[in-house]
């Protein structure tokens, strides 16, 4: 009898568990609480102009998101290079501008995250080595961010 499984969540994550799963010969159900996939990826297409669309939800993928990009180069997706400069606005008025491929944090946001990424990475092995989990990889850049709410934020610019 195959083993049966629910994953909640039509997100990528969810999507790409379920898929894992189904590789090994389980049955799975994904469940979502939306009436589409994609989670918080969500391209909105007008009627008016049906070659027009804009993005509303996560669109960019880093080239630190190494899963991503493993199951895109599988299923044969096209990733676009990002090409667009960010910029921020006060009061209506442009007071710094970020080429393209360029994070817009301070050095020293950026040790806070490497600090708070290590401290999250330390207790993801611990977590995981007293359950009896074998140590290997566990976090993922991008989940770390909602690890420690209680954290101050670090200054986001320059300057």
């Amino acid at each position: 009898m195959p083993k049966t499984c629910v994953v909640i969540g039509a997100g990528l994550a969810g999507l790409a568990a379920a898929f894992q799963l189904r590789k090994k010969k389980w049955d799975v159900i994904v469940v979502d609480a939306r009436d589409r996939i994609g989670g918080r990826v969500f391209t909105y297409r007008f009627r008016e102009a049906p070659n027009l669309y804009c993005e509303l939800g996560g669109e960019w993928v880093g080239k630190q998101h190494q899963t991503i990009h493993r199951l895109c180069r599988h299923f044969r997706l096209d990733l676009i290079p990002h090409l667009f400069d960010c910029s921020f606005a006060e009061q209506g008025k442009i007071i710094q501008t970020f080429p393209a491929g360029v994070l817009p944090f301070s050095a020293q946001s950026k040790a806070a995250f490497r600090e708070v990424k290590r401290e999250f990475e330390k207790k993801c092995r611990e977590h995981a080595v007293a359950r009896g989990f074998r140590q290997r990889r566990l976090v993922d850049h991008s989940r770390v961010q909602g690890f420690y709410p209680s954290r101050p934020p670090s200054p986001g610019l320059d300057g």
